[in-house]
């Protein structure tokens, strides 16, 4: 189970991005793309705990202090706009609700004695 790329699911359907390849687009700087990147930058340190060269990495291979700047944009942003942070955290707990969904689903098929 990959769990950057369920923040990545949950960020694109809610922001009515095509394909996850748009928040992997390095050259994308449209702000259309760019903050719900951001976005799902935050959710994957606060939700997941990855490190930062980890989600630079997973969304394609940005510079660790890119990541850096779209988590500190994202707490500056939630801080000044109520309507911003309370979509934010909406997607913070859907996605943790689907991560935990998907971390009992292998737990449950590890069970299985027919698996093993």
């Amino acid at each position: 189970m990959d769990r950057t790329r369920i923040v990545q699911d949950i960020v694109c359907k809610a922001f009515k991005l095509g394909s996850i390849e748009a928040l992997n687009d390095r050259r994308s700087r449209r702000h259309g793309i760019v903050r719900p990147r951001q976005i799902a930058m935050w959710l994957c340190r606060t939700c997941i705990g990855c490190s930062y060269p980890k989600i630079a990495r997973r969304f394609g291979g940005f510079d660790h202090t890119t990541v850096i700047a779209a988590v500190r944009r994202v707490e500056i942003l939630r801080q000044r706009h109520p309507k911003f942070d309370s979509v934010v955290l909406r997607l913070k707990d859907q996605a943790e609700t689907e991560i935990a969904a998907a971390q009992a689903r292998i737990k449950q098929a590890g069970d299985a004695p027919w698996l093993g």
